[in-house]
C-alpha cells in the first residue's frame, strides 16, 4: 500500500521510467522508445522517481539491518512469538489483494499481534523446520 502511495506521487513519465528500469530492468534506450524521449531524459525521470522513494523511508544502516535479522532469527529459533511480534511496528496496517478471488484478506486491518498470527498460518513452526497443519499459529498463539 505504501508503495502505491509513493507511485501515485510520481508523474506518469517518472512512474513508467522507474518501474520499467528499477523493477523490470529495462534499459533506458528501450524506455526512451516507449516514452518518446531521449535515454538521458529517461535516466533523469527514474532518478527523480528514486528521490521520491528515498524521502518516504528512513535510512537503515547495515548494522541496524543485521541487528533486526539477528533478533528475528533468535526469536524464531527459541519459539518466542512475543519477541517476534515485538519486532513488528504496531502502527503497521496489513493490506492484501485477493486478486478478485476473495473479497478481502482475513487479516486486513488487524493489529500487529493479530496480523502476526495470520502470517503464521500454513508456514513453518518456529525452530522445527516442519510444516504445520492449517491454522496452527492461530490456534496455538492467538487469542480468539
Amino acid at each position: 500500500m505504501a508503495f502505491l502511495v509513493v507511485l501515485e506521487s510520481m508523474t506518469p513519465a517518472e512512474r513508467m521510467a522507474f518501474v520499467l528500469h528499477d523493477v523490470f530492468r529495462y534499459p533506458f534506450a528501450e524506455i526512451a522508445e516507449v516514452l518518446d524521449r531521449t535515454p538521458g531524459a529517461c535516466k533523469q525521470l527514474a532518478s527523480s522517481a528514486r528521490r521520491r522513494t528515498d524521502v518516504t523511508r528512513p535510512p537503515v544502516t547495515a548494522t541496524g539491518r543485521a541487528d533486526v535479522v539477528r533478533h528475528v532469527k533468535e526469536a524464531w529459533e527459541t519459539k518466542d512469538i512475543a519477541a517476534l511480534v515485538g519486532l513488528l511496528d504496531p502502527a503497521a496496517v496489513m493490506t492484501a489483494d485477493g486478486g478478485g478471488m476473495v473479497r478481502r484478506s482475513p487479516g486486513a486491518g488487524r493489529s500487529a499481534t493479530r496480523r502476526s498470527c495470520g502470517c503464521g498460518r500454513g508456514g513453518v513452526r518456529p525452530g522445527s523446520g516442519a510444516t504445520p497443519p492449517n491454522n496452527w499459529a492461530r490456534d496455538h498463539f492467538c487469542a480468539p
